[in-house]
């Protein structure tokens, strides 16, 4: 009989579920590129989240009191606590987290823990780090599925327009664009006074979408050379280096809180899948909010909704069903279950018939030893 011993414990890729899978392929690519796994705790105290509350998915935290009697809340968020805990310093910290955060479920209102993968690139942020996250999340849906698109818009483009239009109402005219309420948002600039020339081209905002060559150009013509634009032309230059640029789509109707995100923001969909499957973006006003140094980009994917993805059900739970007569040593058992472990199938040893077990044969052990059985 084999020896217990290390070459005994290898990954068999068909036993892993959806998630469980995406999560090796991420941490395989995060690592390739130098990223460090980052673990992140649990819970913080209650009022660091209520001070960032604009920045969470949600409000609604989930609190418990501790020992002391202080607040606590389970982590709804991970970059936050990436932010206040990490140890910045000087260069670039380049960061990779497997974590569960905890927020209310969109279709029941009740909180559930949702597992998220994602990195976080902190401190002296250039065009090469943002164009090296923008790259990985696309390269990271890829691990999923070939067939995904990922938008990008920039806060600071559409802060640079609002600025040259005259716009003072942003907030209210942000939510508009993301809507893509091409009524109100002109009656908003009306009020606003901003021109019929400038009310044209904010307007036109709701109604782009394509890819960046396409859309670019048109950026140029309507806005100018702001420095938004001369970022979003670099980052997107960087793409069509990596052969991306056929899966990248400008949407300015992705829009995040501006007192929070000041670049490149962007969403990632997998076909199959509805909701959002990866988030992320440019936030140096959450860093210089927490009073730390430097700049930040990242992104998370909310592997939860893989349980959902190309269906999670397996042709068979166990290759051998292994059924055992009563008089049979315990001794027996051990032997016969080993060696057909041994000739590489699963076997899983029961002393009769389960409902709801899905095997690929069936197997009974007498004193006598093994015989087929009939499903």
């Amino acid at each position: 009989m084999q020896k217990w011993g290390r070459s005994m414990f290898t990954i068999d890729d068909r036993l892993l579920k959806n998630d469980e899978r995406a999560v090796y392929k991420l941490r395989k690519l995060f690592s390739d590129y130098g990223y460090l796994h980052y673990k992140v705790n649990k819970f913080e105290g209650y009022d660091f989240y209520a001070k960032n509350k604009d920045f969470l998915k949600s409000e609604n935290i989930l609190t418990f009191p501790d020992t002391n009697g202080n607040l606590k809340a389970l982590k709804p968020d991970v970059t936050l606590s990436i932010v206040k805990n990490a140890a910045l310093d000087g260069g670039v910290l380049k960061l990779f987290y497997n974590e569960s955060v905890y927020r209310p479920s969109h279709e029941t209102g009740s909180f559930r823990e949702i597992m998220q993968t994602g990195l976080e690139c902190i401190g002296d942020i250039g065009q090469y780090e943002m164009g090296e996250v923008l790259m990985l999340a696309a390269k990271s849906l890829l691990c999923i599925s070939e067939s995904y698109l990922l938008d990008i818009s920039h806060m600071g483009l559409v802060s640079e327009i609002f600025e040259l239009a005259g716009v003072k109402n942003c907030d209210v005219l942000l939510k508009l664009l993301g809507e893509k309420n091409v009524h109100e948002l002109e009656e908003v600039c009306r009020t606003d006074g901003v021109s019929e020339d400038w009310i044209e081209k904010i307007s036109s905002l709701c109604r782009i979408y394509g890819r960046p060559s396409e859309v670019l150009p048109k950026l140029l013509s309507d806005f100018g050379d702001t420095n938004g634009y001369k970022e979003l032309s670099d980052i997107s230059a960087i793409m069509e280096k990596y052969g991306l640029e056929e899966k990248i789509r400008i949407d300015f109707s992705l829009v995040n809180d501006m007192n929070y995100y000041n670049g490149l923001i962007f969403q990632g969909f997998i076909d199959g899948i509805t909701s959002v499957f990866l988030s992320g973006g440019r936030y140096d006003k959450l860093v210089e909010k927490l009073k730390r140094k430097g700049g930040a980009v990242g992104f998370a994917l909310s592997l939860d909704l893989l349980e959902r993805y190309g269906g999670e059900s397996r042709e068979k739970d166990v290759d051998v069903l292994l059924l055992v007569d009563d008089d049979v040593a315990a001794e027996e058992i051990l032997l016969a279950a080993e060696k057909i472990r041994e000739s590489g199938a699963s076997v899983r040893v029961e002393r009769s018939s389960l409902s709801g077990v899905k095997y690929g044969e069936c197997k009974r052990l007498t004193k006598n030893g093994i015989c087929e059985v009939d499903k």
